[in-house]
């Protein structure tokens, strides 16, 4: 848990209250006692009838259960508690449920899975994972192609993998196949490795590539942005958020073949918790 500091509250530790174990289900009742105990540890409750004023969460359900039952205790202890208005979304999670829903947009439009090593004719992100993949697990592949980079760029280039649990990572896979275009053709092209011409993309495919990868380095950039703020606050944040959704619209209107793909983000997931961010008096 991190506290930022109260004017009625000193925390002689910084803003950093400490890890709190949580064993066991992490139900409502659970997450709540275990919340209360660590606010008692540094008397923000009953001893000090000190309002907690916001609370900062992700978009988990038992979240929002979780809320609704300290709002309940702490109204038993006749402090003032509101489980909507005294909750703030945790921003980057929001992002990343976005740029999940926009991924899955791609796939569904193609038919595809990121996760799987499997080619797949009408996903060029799904093939330039599995050719990625394919290369990596072949130390003869592997050097082949390490050594027509360093022909090419005069330097020693990888090809990044991705992974599932981290969406960033397939906008920093498309980035480096892309900056390695040439390099990859050429590699594809070899007649020694005939099985890899499965892989192969057109110009237009690559151009389509350059479109996602233009479409998720617009959350990245916010991402980044957080991540470089020693302690992020709202007034920076909320802002940030709002040109990041801008920009997602303006890129649907400056390629339209984006719009049903960035709409999985914007409809459904970001205007959905702008809404619930709306409600909140911070």
């Amino acid at each position: 848990m991190v506290a930022q500091q109260h004017r009625q509250i000193s925390l002689p530790n910084g803003p950093l209250i400490g890890f709190q174990r949580c064993p066991g289900c992490h139900t409502r009742e659970h997450l709540a006692e275990v919340f209360l105990h660590v606010l008692e540890r540094i008397k923000i409750t009953s001893k000090s009838r000190t309002d907690p004023n916001r609370v900062t969460l992700d978009n988990a359900s038992n979240n929002n259960t979780f809320m609704i039952m300290l709002a309940a205790e702490l109204r038993a202890l006749h402090i003032p508690f509101n489980a909507v208005k005294c909750r703030i979304h945790c921003f980057p999670h929001i992002v990343n449920i976005a740029c999940k829903a926009v991924l899955a947009s791609i796939m569904e439009h193609s038919n595809g899975s990121l996760t799987q090593d499997v080619f797949s004719d009408s996903n060029h992100v799904a093939t330039i994972c599995a050719l990625v993949n394919a290369i990596q697990s072949l130390s003869l592949w592997h050097q082949y192609f390490n050594e027509i980079v360093k022909t090419m760029h005069q330097k020693e280039l990888q090809l990044l993998p991705d992974v599932d649990i981290n969406w960033s990572s397939t906008l920093l896979m498309i980035e480096c196949a892309l900056e390695l275009e040439v390099a990859i053709t050429k590699f594809l092209t070899t007649a020694e490795f005939d099985d890899l011409c499965k892989y192969e993309l057109s110009d237009s495919e690559w151009d389509d590539l350059a479109l996602v990868s233009e479409i998720l380095l617009v959350p990245h950039v916010f991402q980044q942005h957080l991540s470089s703020e020693k302690t992020p606050t709202l007034c920076d944040t909320i802002p940030s958020f709002e040109a990041m959704v801008q920009k997602w619209v303006e890129k649907q209107e400056e390629d339209p073949e984006t719009h049903a793909i960035v709409q999985q983000g914007l409809l459904d997931k970001l205007n959905t918790y702008r809404e619930q961010v709306n409600l909140v008096p911070a």
